[in-house]
């Protein structure tokens, strides 16, 4: 099942969420050039996962709902450009538990 908020995509498979940037936030970043992480493993929602340059603006990405964080594309960190990349495969942020089913369930469907 895949949800939509805060121009992310949200996919849940089991337990595990991962966690994408749409296609139309993409365009409006263009080209990633730097990505960093926080450190924390447990978030709030919107809480800053991540702050992204790119060729057209500085973005903040924020968590659309409490989590915690299992694992980080670490790939992405050493090469943001596959952010930029359509497969999903390549171009996740992060991955992450104990999220409230039914706050998943309200967010808009993807």
């Amino acid at each position: 099942m895949k949800k939509i908020a805060n121009f992310l995509i949200i996919e849940q498979k089991n337990e595990i969420f991962t966690i994408y940037l749409t296609a139309e936030l993409q365009d409006d970043l263009g080209t990633i050039g730097f990505l960093k992480f926080t450190n924390k493993k447990q978030l709030e929602k919107n809480d800053v996962v991540a702050k992204i340059e790119a060729s057209k603006t500085v973005f903040s990405i924020k968590t659309p709902l409490k989590c915690r964080i299992i694992e980080l594309n670490q790939l992405a960190e050493k090469d943001p450009k596959i952010l930029n990349s359509h497969e999903s495969d390549k171009n996740w942020l992060f991955k992450a538990k104990d999220i409230d089913q039914s706050e998943f369930d309200e967010l808009e469907d993807f």
